[in-house]
């Protein structure tokens, strides 16, 4: 298998409290992208009650994918000073929908 990441995020942050605490929420874009490959070797496989030796079931291709956009929502700690050392935490969930895989 192999995956390409490619995300890019919009967010806007929000500092309801006057200090370090922040909500942030915004757009992600998102061009994450993954292929299989795949070839049996001996054996059988049964697939809906049918046995099939590993010859008969060749090898297979999919390439595949994620919605192209979605939403960004994350909460997090700390703020960009000018000069010096920065820690800053964040927790998020981003949107990307269930995988999309296409025939070849």
């Amino acid at each position: 298998m192999k995956l390409k990441l490619q995300t890019g995020s919009l967010l806007g942050d929000w500092f309801p409290f006057a200090n370090n605490f922040r909500i942030s929420a915004g757009a992600m874009f998102n061009r994450n992208k993954f292929s299989m490959k795949g070839q049996p070797t001996g054996g059988t496989f049964t697939i809906n009650g049918t046995t099939y030796p590993a010859s008969d079931v060749g090898s297979f291709e999919r390439p595949g994918g994620f919605q192209q956009g979605g939403a960004l929502h994350r909460i997090g700690y700390g703020r960009p000073i000018n000069s010096g050392l920065s820690l800053i935490f964040d927790l998020g969930v981003m949107s990307q929908g269930s995988p999309k895989s296409k025939s070849t």
